[in-house]
């Protein structure tokens, strides 16, 4: 093999690896830059219950998801009634958990299950704006490497006039 089919087959072989990455690249981007949402979290509300089968205002649930972003709406499983938030459920975004008040909506919970609706952050979600900006750069940066390296590859550039 001469040495120009190995810098071919060794250009290609980067190009081949870059278009794989890229996709990898752009999910752990967005993985880290967008909130996600939870739609109808089936939650399962039994423990907070106490010997009365009512609701003992002390008893945190957890979400499925924890860092709560933004929470719109719980709701009685069988019925589909919105419970109201501050009045009949309190919310700790960041640790993920709310508590059932002991109200006549929440008493009118027949069954141990709740669905919930809202958003959350993943694990690693950047919490600084000017940083995601940043981050969600760098696909744009990896698919400029990725064309250079076609470009080189195709004759079309050349490295040396820099």
């Amino acid at each position: 093999m001469e040495l120009k089919d190995l810098k071919i087959v060794t250009i290609f072989a980067y190009l081949l690896i870059g278009v794989i990455l890229i996709g990898v690249i752009a999910n752990m981007v967005e993985e880290n830059t967008e909130v996600k949402t939870m739609p109808n979290d089936y939650i399962d509300i039994s423990t907070a219950r106490d010997t009365h089968n009512d609701f003992d205002n002390t008893t945190a649930i957890s979400l499925t998801n924890d860092e709560i972003h933004t929470f719109t709406g719980m709701y009685n499983e069988t019925s589909g009634t919105a419970l109201t938030v501050n009045t009949d459920y309190l919310v700790d975004y960041d640790a993920g958990t709310f508590i059932l008040e002991n109200t006549s909506a929440t008493r009118g919970l027949d069954t141990n299950f709740t669905n919930s609706t809202y958003t959350y952050e993943m694990d690693n979600y950047v919490e600084d704006g000017t940083s995601r900006t940043i981050i969600t750069l760098i696909v744009i940066f990896f698919a400029i490497g990725v064309l250079a390296i076609g470009m080189q590859a195709l004759g079309l550039f050349d490295w040396k006039q820099f």
